[in-house]
Order: structure tokens, then C-alpha cells, then sequence
């Protein structure tokens, strides 16, 4: 399933991103552009967000439930405390620390599902 999801959505997320200033005026309209910044970050993060979903049940079927209830009060802690940090700086700054924060969260939940 890790495989499929990531032949997928790695190259359609990465592909929106470099595309966005082409794509947003086409599809959605030119009162639209000012959202292609924010499309080029969140495509970035999106295919590990895409992978973060397969977790759960899997850990989950395995019999580990505590397991994905701890990541979600990880989840619950840096994802709020990142967004209070990037509310300061508007749109542009919750993409951005979107950026940089679910990866962090990924990173630690997959290391804990993993185990």
C-alpha cells in the first residue's frame, strides 16, 4: 500500500506544485492566483500526509491501538503549536509551517508505528 500510495502521490502533489501558476488560472480561474503560493507549499507536504493515513489501521490491526492514540496527542501538541506560530504571518505562514512542522510529525509517528 506504501508503494501504490507513493506512485501516486508523490508524483501528482510534486507535479501540482511546479504547476500551480499554470494550473490554479486554468482550472480554477484568475481570482485564484493569489492561492498558488499556497498550493506550491502544501503540494510539498501533502504526499507524506497521504502516507500518514496508512498507519492507523495498520497499527491499529496489529493490536497496538495505545500506539496511534500516543501519535495522535503528538499530532495534537506540535500541529496547534506550529499553526499558533504561523498565524502571525497569514495564509503564506500556516502553509509554511505546515511545511515544516508534518514532516516532523510524520517522522516521529512513522519511527513509533514502525517499532
Amino acid at each position: 500500500a506504501v508503494r501504490l500510495v507513493s506512485l501516486a502521490c508523490f508524483p501528482i502533489f510534486i507535479g501540482l506544485g511546479a504547476t500551480a501558476e499554470w494550473f490554479v488560472p486554468v482550472v480554477l480561474g484568475d481570482q485564484w492566483l493569489a492561492a498558488v503560493p499556497l498550493l506550491q507549499l502544501l503540494a510539498l507536504a501533502m504526499p507524506l500526509y497521504a502516507l500518514g493515513h496508512l498507519m492507523p489501521p495498520a497499527v491499529n490491526a496489529l493490536g497496538q491501538p495505545r500506539v496511534q492514540t500516543v501519535n495522535a496527542l503528538i499530532g495534537l501538541a506540535i500541529m496547534p503549536a506550529a499553526f499558533l506560530v504561523g498565524v502571525r504571518y497569514g495564509p503564506l505562514g500556516l502553509a509554511t509551517v505546515w511545511l515544516a512542522a508534518y514532516p516532523l510529525l510524520f517522522a516521529i509517528t512513522s519511527a513509533r508505528a514502525l517499532r
